[in-house]
Protein backbone atom coordinates (compact mmCIF):
# COMPACT_ATOMS: atom_id res chain seq x y z
CA UNK A 1 0.00 0.00 0.00
CA UNK A 2 2.83 2.37 0.84
CA UNK A 3 4.43 1.56 -2.51
CA UNK A 4 1.20 2.38 -4.31
CA UNK A 5 0.87 5.70 -2.47
CA UNK A 6 4.52 6.61 -3.18
CA UNK A 7 4.06 5.80 -6.87
CA UNK A 8 0.96 8.01 -7.03
CA UNK A 9 2.77 10.94 -5.40
CA UNK A 10 5.78 10.48 -7.68
CA UNK A 11 3.57 10.26 -10.76
CA UNK A 12 1.69 13.43 -9.80
CA UNK A 13 4.95 15.28 -9.19
CA UNK A 14 6.39 14.26 -12.54
CA UNK A 15 3.16 15.15 -14.34
CA UNK A 16 3.11 18.67 -12.72
CA UNK A 17 6.75 19.48 -13.64
CA UNK A 18 7.36 20.68 -17.15
CA UNK A 19 9.63 18.45 -19.10
CA UNK A 20 13.02 19.77 -20.13
CA UNK A 21 13.52 20.31 -23.86
CA UNK A 22 15.51 17.52 -25.42
CA UNK A 23 17.82 19.81 -27.33
CA UNK A 24 17.75 23.39 -28.55
CA UNK A 25 17.90 23.47 -32.30
CA UNK A 26 18.05 27.24 -32.81
CA UNK A 27 21.31 28.95 -32.05
CA UNK A 28 21.14 31.62 -29.39
CA UNK A 29 22.71 35.03 -29.77
CA UNK A 30 26.07 35.34 -28.10
CA UNK A 31 25.83 37.00 -24.71
CA UNK A 32 27.23 40.49 -24.35
CA UNK A 33 30.51 40.86 -22.55
CA UNK A 34 29.81 42.38 -19.15
CA UNK A 35 30.85 46.02 -18.83
CA UNK A 36 33.49 46.85 -16.28
CA UNK A 37 32.08 48.67 -13.28
CA UNK A 38 33.50 52.11 -12.48
CA UNK A 39 36.04 52.37 -9.72
CA UNK A 40 34.66 52.66 -6.24
CA UNK A 41 34.54 55.18 -4.74
CA UNK A 42 33.69 57.01 -7.90
CA UNK A 43 35.84 59.96 -8.75
CA UNK A 44 33.88 63.08 -9.58
CA UNK A 45 35.09 66.61 -10.13
CA UNK A 46 34.59 68.82 -7.08
CA UNK A 47 31.13 70.28 -6.73
CA UNK A 48 30.85 73.96 -7.47
CA UNK A 49 28.63 76.07 -5.25
CA UNK A 50 25.40 77.11 -6.87
CA UNK A 51 25.40 80.84 -7.51
CA UNK A 52 23.23 82.56 -4.99
CA UNK A 53 21.91 86.01 -5.72
CA UNK A 54 22.07 88.88 -3.31
CA UNK A 55 18.94 90.72 -2.20
CA UNK A 56 18.31 93.44 -4.76
CA UNK A 57 14.82 94.82 -4.17
CA UNK A 58 14.73 98.61 -4.60
CA UNK A 59 14.07 101.16 -1.91
CA UNK A 60 14.60 101.15 1.82
CA UNK A 61 12.93 97.75 2.28
CA UNK A 62 15.34 96.18 -0.21
CA UNK A 63 18.25 97.94 1.45
CA UNK A 64 17.25 96.57 4.86
CA UNK A 65 16.94 93.06 3.41
CA UNK A 66 20.41 93.37 1.85
CA UNK A 67 22.05 94.64 5.06
CA UNK A 68 20.30 91.95 7.13
CA UNK A 69 21.56 89.20 4.81
CA UNK A 70 25.11 90.64 5.02
CA UNK A 71 25.03 90.76 8.81
CA UNK A 72 23.48 87.28 9.07
CA UNK A 73 26.37 85.86 7.04
CA UNK A 74 28.84 87.56 9.37
CA UNK A 75 27.10 86.34 12.52
CA UNK A 76 26.98 82.81 11.06
CA UNK A 77 30.74 83.02 10.42
CA UNK A 78 30.33 82.56 6.66
CA UNK A 79 33.18 84.78 5.46
CA UNK A 80 32.90 83.60 1.85
CA UNK A 81 29.23 84.57 1.66
CA UNK A 82 29.77 87.84 3.54
CA UNK A 83 32.52 88.91 1.07
CA UNK A 84 29.91 88.75 -1.72
CA UNK A 85 28.29 91.85 -0.22
CA UNK A 86 31.44 94.00 -0.31
CA UNK A 87 33.06 96.32 -2.82
CA UNK A 88 36.84 96.09 -3.15
CA UNK A 89 37.15 99.25 -1.02
CA UNK A 90 35.00 97.87 1.81
CA UNK A 91 36.81 94.52 1.75
CA UNK A 92 40.13 96.37 2.06
CA UNK A 93 38.81 98.39 5.01
CA UNK A 94 37.74 95.23 6.84
CA UNK A 95 40.95 93.34 6.04
CA UNK A 96 43.07 96.24 7.38
CA UNK A 97 40.81 96.50 10.46
CA UNK A 98 40.48 100.18 9.62
CA UNK A 99 39.24 102.16 12.64
CA UNK A 100 38.84 98.91 14.60
CA UNK A 101 36.55 97.16 12.09
CA UNK A 102 36.32 93.42 12.58
CA UNK A 103 34.89 91.52 9.60
CA UNK A 104 34.51 88.11 11.24
CA UNK A 105 34.57 87.17 14.89
CA UNK A 106 33.64 84.01 16.72
CA UNK A 107 31.96 86.18 19.33
CA UNK A 108 29.29 87.74 17.03
CA UNK A 109 25.91 86.69 18.41
CA UNK A 110 23.42 88.97 16.64
CA UNK A 111 22.77 92.36 15.13
CA UNK A 112 20.35 95.25 14.99
CA UNK A 113 19.85 97.92 12.33
CA UNK A 114 19.79 101.16 14.29
CA UNK A 115 19.17 103.70 11.51
CA UNK A 116 18.93 104.06 7.75
CA UNK A 117 19.55 107.48 6.20
CA UNK A 118 19.67 108.49 2.56
CA UNK A 119 23.09 110.02 1.93
CA UNK A 120 22.25 111.10 -1.63
CA UNK A 121 20.08 109.99 -4.56
CA UNK A 122 21.51 106.45 -4.67
CA UNK A 123 23.55 105.97 -1.47
CA UNK A 124 22.52 105.08 2.05
CA UNK A 125 24.22 105.31 5.42
CA UNK A 126 23.22 102.41 7.66
CA UNK A 127 24.17 102.35 11.33
CA UNK A 128 24.21 98.85 12.82
CA UNK A 129 24.87 97.36 16.22
CA UNK A 130 26.58 93.96 16.27
CA UNK A 131 26.10 92.00 19.47
CA UNK A 132 29.12 90.13 20.73
CA UNK A 133 29.73 87.91 23.72
CA UNK A 134 31.80 90.59 25.44
CA UNK A 135 30.28 93.93 24.44
CA UNK A 136 28.36 95.19 21.41
CA UNK A 137 30.03 97.24 18.71
CA UNK A 138 28.63 99.67 16.16
CA UNK A 139 29.47 100.18 12.50
CA UNK A 140 28.36 102.56 9.79
CA UNK A 141 27.87 100.92 6.39
CA UNK A 142 27.79 102.98 3.20
CA UNK A 143 25.55 101.10 0.76
CA UNK A 144 24.49 101.78 -2.83
CA UNK A 145 24.79 100.40 -6.32
CA UNK A 146 28.25 99.35 -7.47
CA UNK A 147 30.68 96.59 -8.32
CA UNK A 148 31.50 93.72 -5.98
CA UNK A 149 34.97 92.20 -5.57
CA UNK A 150 34.53 90.17 -8.79
CA UNK A 151 33.61 93.38 -10.68
CA UNK A 152 29.94 92.33 -11.05
CA UNK A 153 27.57 95.29 -10.94
CA UNK A 154 25.06 94.95 -8.07
CA UNK A 155 21.93 96.84 -7.10
CA UNK A 156 23.26 96.98 -3.54
CA UNK A 157 26.85 96.67 -2.37
CA UNK A 158 28.61 97.75 0.83
CA UNK A 159 30.84 100.49 -0.63
CA UNK A 160 32.59 101.29 2.61
CA UNK A 161 32.44 100.84 6.37
CA UNK A 162 33.57 102.68 9.46
CA UNK A 163 32.96 103.28 13.13
CA UNK A 164 30.53 105.97 14.25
Amino acid sequence: MIRLLAAAVLGTALWACPSAPARETATTAPTATPQALPEEPRRHPPALPAPVGLPSAPGEAGLREFVSAFLQARVAGDATRARDFLSPTALDQYERHEKGLNFMAMSFTGFEILSVNAADANSWEVRVKIRREDEPTQEVLFVGPGADTSNTQRTWIVRGAGKP
